[in-house]
């Protein structure tokens, strides 16, 4: 059963597959094939990242990273700035 209560809750049943970054974008997309997108000016050290440093992405529990850039990406936290 699903709690609309608890954003949390709904957020977690799934976990990102891919990353994109396009037209100024980042893109996540879910297991569960949702798609989140938030503007790449909101991060500027990935703005400013070259493609092969964006591509460095690995998913860690619930959140995405970029190790070489210092960067951590929560879900949690992407979902409450939408």
């Amino acid at each position: 059963m699903l709690c609309f209560d608890d954003p949390g809750a709904f957020i977690m049943t799934s976990h990102v597959t891919v990353v994109r970054i396009a037209d100024a974008m980042l893109w996540l997309e879910l297991a569960d094939r949702r798609v989140l997108g938030t503007p790449l000016t909101h991060y500027p050290d990935l703005f400013n990242a070259s493609p092969d440093e964006r591509e460095k992405w690995v998913v860690r529990g619930d959140a995405v990273c970029w190790d070489n850039l210092g960067l951590t990406l929560s879900l949690p936290a992407l979902f409450a700035l939408s």
